[in-house]
């Protein structure tokens, strides 16, 4: 037992030897032409989401992201995943959602070159989102690379390259049935979050 103790006090004792606190996050705007019922409009949205996270290796960190999206139907996202995109025009293309997520996440970094990691994140997330008349539960389970620029030792940059998740939705409206999306493709260019990291 006590060698045991032993294996895991010195365990424990590695972590916080190579443990490292990490803040930023991503800020986004997205404003893009969709069709409507006189041929185009343009619709927007803001996001912004706050990360923090605990590196306990030099491979394995763990982390939390918080998000907050406003904007239009057509072009807000929710938990980083287009699950509410409506090819129907007219008076949807009006709405406007705000959401609110918390995301939990592990993410591993499997190379190391110089100055830049490839990583991936593995975790579950919670959105709640609002449309003005109802509210919407979205559960995720997702993986997302991405690549971290680490320009010193205490500012890096970072950004997403796809992702691979299952979602599945609800909401409050009476007998609303539960929605189930399996979502999987690389970021275009567009599409792609640059983010701000602080290593302390």
């Amino acid at each position: 037992m006590k060698k045991y103790l032993l294996l895991l006090g010195s365990l424990m004792l590695s972590m916080s030897m190579n443990a490292q606190m990490y803040l930023g996050g991503t800020f986004s705007f997205v404003s893009e032409e969709v069709p409507s019922n006189d041929g185009k409009t343009t619709a927007t949205s803001f996001t912004f989401a706050p990360n923090f996270g605990y590196a306990l290796t030099d491979m394995w960190s763990v982390g939390l992201e918080l998000e907050y999206t406003t904007g239009d139907l057509f072009t807000a996202k929710v938990g980083k995943y287009n699950l509410f995109y409506d090819a129907n025009t007219g008076s949807r293309l009006n709405k406007r959602i705000t959401t609110f997520g918390v995301a939990p996440y592990v993410r591993c970094k499997f190379i190391r070159k110089n100055l830049v990691d490839v990583f991936v994140d593995g975790g579950v997330g919670y959105v709640n989102v609002n449309n003005g008349t109802n509210n919407a539960s979205v559960f995720t389970l997702a993986f997302q690379p991405g690549i971290l620029l680490n320009v010193t030792k205490h500012l890096s940059f970072v950004t997403s390259l796809g992702t691979v998740a299952f979602a599945t939705s609800t909401t409050d409206e009476a007998g609303s049935p539960t929605y189930n999306n399996f979502l999987f493709g690389l970021s275009s260019l567009k599409e792609m979050e640059f983010g701000l990291f602080y290593n302390f």
